[in-house]
Order: C-alpha cells, then sequence, then structure tokens
C-alpha cells in the first residue's frame, strides 16, 4: 500500500470516546443515533421474545432451532455471568452438535483483543475449538 494514500483500516477509539455501535438501516450513526438504536435493541433482546417491539425493530430473536454449527462462547467479568448462560440457552434450543464455553473473571472485556498471548485465555481455548472444527 501506498503510504501516502493513507489507510483504509479504522483505527480504535481514543480512550473516553464513546464506544462505536452499528447504525440502524437507513440511519446515519451521528448525534447518538447509533446508540439510542443499540440501546433500544439490547432493551429488546433481553427478554429474547417475539414482541411487538421485537417485530417493529425487525428483530429476529427466534433462529436458534436453526443453528446447528459448534458454538465457542467466552465470558469475560464484564458479563457478570450472563454470556455462557445465554449460550447454555441457545444450545438447548437449536441443534448445534457441541459447545464450548469458557470463563476468565480476570479478564475485563477488552483484555481478549489486547492481553498478551501468555496471559490471554480467549486465544488460549479459542484454537482447540478452532482446530476441532477442522478434524
Amino acid at each position: 500500500m501506498n503510504p501516502a494514500a493513507g489507510s483504509t483500516r479504522a483505527s480504535p477509539p481514543s480512550a473516553g470516546s464513546p464506544p462505536r455501535t452499528r447504525a440502524a438501516p437507513n440511519r446515519p450513526c451521528g448525534s447518538g443515533t447509533g446508540r439510542a438504536r443499540l440501546s433500544v435493541d439490547l432493551d429488546v433482546t433481553d427478554f429474547y421474545a417475539e414482541t411487538d417491539t421485537a417485530r417493529s425493530l425487525g428483530l429476529r430473536l427466534r433462529h436458534a432451532a436453526g443453528l446447528d454449527v459448534p458454538l465457542y462462547a467466552f465470558q469475560t467479568s464484564y458479563a457478570k455471568g450472563t454470556i455462557v448462560s445465554a449460550a447454555r440457552e441457545v444450545v438447548a434450543d437449536s441443534r448445534i452438535p457441541y459447545a464450548t464455553y469458557e470463563t476468565d473473571n480476570g479478564m475485563n472485556h477488552l483484555d481478549p483483543l489486547f492481553a498478551a498471548p501468555q496471559h490471554n485465555t480467549f486465544t488460549r481455548t479459542l484454537a482447540p475449538f478452532l482446530s476441532r472444527l477442522l478434524t
């Protein structure tokens, strides 16, 4: 790549900046619109049920029965136990042949991305899961 052309890769948000969110369809992610949409989506999906609000937002919350691939779930201290319990619910309502559940409460939510390899439980446990998929 020509250094003068600049990079097309997005840089990570700086410390103290709000997290990036995916914009709602046909709406820009400016002036809080994306954050508000994400908040509404999360509030609605917490119930994991087909409600009028979920349908109005176009959320498809009941497709677990169609899932038939292995699942890897990793939980940090940030989730306070909800990732693994939610993953177990999805597996119970699906055709997922096997699942791997990993937890490291000593990690915060960014550690799986940035922790040094020797301290990264995520990469140490994900690699064997992926290897199993290839055998």
